[in-house]
């Protein structure tokens, strides 16, 4: 019974943040989330231009990242709204019915993941001022696919700390 609650509760989150991504991607302008993501990294490119120690002991290993992202903003924000996207969908295929699914709850989550991505792009080719793009799809696709190493790898550290200490949850 705790499954299927827990079930609802995310396909009920994913379908809001699958709403919030429509809701951006309507948008002819640039949103808040970019702005303030220029705004920090604009900031780490500053510190590192403007601070003789870091440009002393190899500032590229900052400067370059934030200089990319910066100038590619639109990806890093792909990156970043398909990370969360990825964890919600894992987490709702994850607690769903039938154990093949939730054995592949990562497999899911990637392909349910590119599958809206497409079909957002699509959707964004019909909006004033934005254009459809395979490297938009191909950024939503790195953002599910961190999201899912990420959760793979807390569940197998979670898993090993289990069995070093015995305990079970």
């Amino acid at each position: 019974m705790m499954y299927k609650k827990l079930f609802r509760i995310f396909l009920t989150l994913s379908a809001a943040y699958a709403l919030m991504i429509f809701y951006m991607s309507s948008r002819s302008e640039q949103t808040g989330f970019q702005k303030i993501g220029s705004g920090l990294i604009q900031l780490v490119i500053d510190t590192v231009n403007n601070n003789t120690l870091l440009k002393e002991i190899g500032s590229t290993l900052l400067y370059e990242p934030a200089n990319y992202a910066y100038h590619n903003m639109d990806k890093v924000m792909h990156v970043g709204l398909y990370f969360g996207f990825g964890v919600f969908l894992f987490l709702t295929f994850r607690y769903y019915k039938h154990t093949t699914i939730r054995r592949y709850a990562a497999i899911f989550a990637i392909i349910a993941g590119l599958t809206y991505g497409i079909i957002d792009e699509f959707h964004q080719s019909f909006i004033p001022g934005r254009t459809a793009s395979i490297a938009d799809v191909i950024a939503d696709g790195i953002g599910l696919v961190l999201a899912q190493v990420l959760i793979i790898v807390v569940i197998f550290i979670r898993e090993l700390y289990r069995r070093k200490t015995g305990t079970e949850s």
